[in-house]
């Protein structure tokens, strides 16, 4: 007699039709079998599946929070009994996990983790219908089966609500609850009209009357569609629907699983508007005010009545731009939105001041329709550059949180497009500058180049008296290739003073003996030009801590500077006087003096040569800035038009004096 080979479990469980794992019954419940059908649901071969623990492996699967699948796996093992999880969702099923321990010899051998599918448990009912031949044991069966639907419903996220063939409304799940404002007890047993807009309650009857029409020979049937819900305060609001309808003994049921899009929308709507401004913004590279006001037209079309934008600075607001949407010129519209804006304009002064930004319900508190208000400040780099407001339509909401946040980040594409003006500007006003230093280098380089050629033909020219005129030539050539040096050092200078590398080699310098030194050498030059060349100081004035070269170089330009604007007979006062921690130095002429309108342009390089006399290149008085600040002094200009011009600045005494 052959013996028979015994069963082989582990395929009678592979083979098994559910979604289910053998596992260890110790932490972390290493997967030990798994049946065929769970492995193709997560689309995992077995050997991938087996050595794993439970926890990694049912992610794959649901996405829950492991605590409570290892709570109820302790619970099952200490109890030896069955424990059953809460319900999750896999695609569109519902399944209940359930942890069974595999007892053997009195202990847990292994434990089965499985997934009931309790998605349709009416087709349950069906099934059980027909064992059931007691018709009190069908009902209490049917109404534990309910209560178990119930349950399941009412942890849903989604809003679940249920009708009869008469639109009644059965079943309102907690979710529901939510989303509409109801309570379940306040709809239940009431028509369905209630949460639909008045317009479309008889489009939705007769859908539901050509679905409940329908005739597949399925007892379940599902539409999915997009539909507008009504909140109990009056709020409409969009949702995805999926809509299902459920035969029983003849009678249909329709299921509504609802999710509430209203929030998805919103951000959909303020992405595109938000790449629609960005848009606008970047279309004008130059991203002035016609870049604005294409911003400007867009909130207006969308989400206002009137936008503002003001730009500012230390001194105040600088420009403002206002865009209104058109509606009819009466003279009371003219007015109100007059009104309007001397209230914003109120508000946005608060918010200069603030730099926060300002909600309110009612610019205009009294009149019939209410008009939000909204105002932030723009923000670049931590500066503030300006205001941007908006005022709402009458009639409208007020502006809430969440417009706060998208005028925010409208208020930095502004803030942005401002940059981008400002660096486009700066970009261009760098390009004259250079064709500007092109152009006056080019001139006053070759007038010395020139002078160079000149004498140089002469020196070849055969003639009289060889030596005189060659030595003069030579001279020529000298000063002019002199002049040329002093033009370049001063450019090298700019350049310096521009990058802040300009050095100083300070030391303890005699202030008179250095004013005499500077007045010996440069009154031949001033008795040349018939002007009195005088100084005018204390005979014991405290020591300076600078550099020497620096210091004559300063008191060049200077000095030269008044002896081109004097005329003969005019005088030039050098001085110095003590002061706390410094002394402070003078060059002051009776010459021509400097108009208002040009004294503030009197440090910018280059500003002689922008003058009729062109006088100078016009780099000596920026230099002599820069390098009056490398010792941490100060310099400054006082004149008149007619009266003559006084030029200070200070340098550091030395710590001992």
């Amino acid at each position: 007699m052959v013996a028979m080979p015994g069963p082989d479990f582990r395929l009678l469980f592979e083979s098994s039709h559910g979604l289910a794992l053998a596992v260890a019954p110790q932490a972390p419940f290493h997967v030990v079998a798994v049946t065929n059908a769970f492995a193709d649901a997560i689309r995992m071969p077995r050997a991938a599946i087996v050595g794993r623990p439970l926890a990694e492996v049912r992610r794959e699967l649901v996405d829950t929070e492991d605590s409570a699948l290892f709570d109820s796996l302790d619970r099952a093992v200490a109890s030896g009994e069955s424990d059953a999880m809460g319900v999750v969702n896999h695609g569109r099923r519902h399944l209940r996990p359930i942890n069974v321990p595999i007892v053997r010899d009195g202990t847990v051998a292994y434990l089965l983790h499985r997934f009931d599918d309790v998605t349709l448990v009416e087709d349950e009912l069906r099934r059980t219908r027909a064992q059931l031949t007691d018709r009190k044991e069908l009902e209490a069966f049917r109404d534990r089966a309910f209560e178990h639907v119930r349950g399941i419903v009412d942890i849903a996220e989604e809003a679940i609500v249920s009708i009869d063939e008469q639109s009644r409304i059965v079943l309102f799940n907690t979710s529901a609850e939510r989303c509409f404002g109801y309570r379940a007890a306040e709809v239940v047993g009431g028509p369905v009209d209630i949460l639909l807009p008045e317009r479309y309650r008889q489009m939705h009857r007769e859908q539901i009357a050509a679905f409940a029409a329908e005739t597949t020979g399925l007892t379940v049937q599902k539409h999915s569609r997009t539909v507008l819900g009504l909140r109990k305060n009056g709020e409409e609001f969009p949702a995805e629907a999926a809509i299902s309808r459920v035969t029983v003994d003849g009678h249909s049921l329709f299921n509504a699983v609802l999710r509430d899009v209203t929030e998805q929308q919103r951000l959909e709507t303020e992405e595109r508007f938000l790449v629609e401004a960005g848009a606008t913004l970047l279309a004008e590279a130059t991203g002035d005010e016609t870049a604005l006001a294409g911003l400007g037209r867009l909130i207006v079309e969308r989400f206002a009545d009137v936008f503002m934008v003001e730009f500012t600075s230390s001194e105040g607001p600088q420009s403002r731009l206002v865009v209104e949407a058109e509606r009819q010129g009466t003279f009371g519209e003219h007015a109100r939105r007059a009104q309007l804006k001397r209230s914003a304009e109120a508000l946005m002064a608060k918010v200069r001041g603030d730099r926060q930004p300002v909600v309110v319900p009612d610019v205009t508190p009294g009149t019939q329709a209410p008009a939000p208000f909204l105002a932030l400040p723009l923000l670049l780099h931590g500066e503030l550059i300006g205001v941007m407001a908006c005022i709402g339509r009458p009639g409208s909401r007020p502006y809430d949180e969440r417009d706060v946040r998208l005028a925010l980040r409208v208020a930095d594409l502004a803030a942005l497009a401002a940059d981008n003006a400002r660096l486009h500007q700066a970009t261009r006003l760098a390009v004259l500058a250079r064709d500007e230093i092109v152009g006056i280098v080019a001139h006053d380089l070759r007038s010395p180049l020139s002078t160079i050629l000149l004498a140089s033909r002469l020196l070849r020219r055969p003639g009289t008296e060889p030596e005189r005129r060659s030595s003069r030539n030579v001279e020529l050539i000298e000063r002019s290739a002199a002049r040329m040096n002093r033009l370049i050092e001063d450019l090298l200078d700019v350049v310096r003073v521009d990058s802040k590398s300009l050095t100083v080699k300070r030391e303890k310098l005699a202030t008179n003996e250095l004013l005499r030194e500077i007045l010996d050498g440069h009154r031949t030059a001033a008795t040349a030009a018939k002007l009195d060349l005088v100084l005018e100081c204390a005979t014991n004035l405290p020591p300076v801590c600078a550099d020497r070269d620096r210091v004559l170089q300063i008191f060049d330009n200077l000095i030269a500077n008044a002896m081109k604007f004097t005329r003969p007979g005019g005088r030039i006062v050098l001085g110095a006087s003590p002061r706390e921690s410094e002394v402070v130095f003078s060059v002051a002429d009776t010459g021509m003096g400097i108009t208002a309108e040009s004294l503030p342009h009197v440090f910018d390089r280059f500003w002689q040569a922008r003058r009729e006399d062109r006088r100078g290149v016009g780099l000596g008085l920026p230099i002599v800035r820069g390098i009056v600040e490398a010792h941490g002094g100060r310099i400054w200009v006082e004149s008149q038009a007619g009266t003559g011009t006084r030029f200070a600045f200070t340098l550091p005494r030395t710590p001992d004096a």
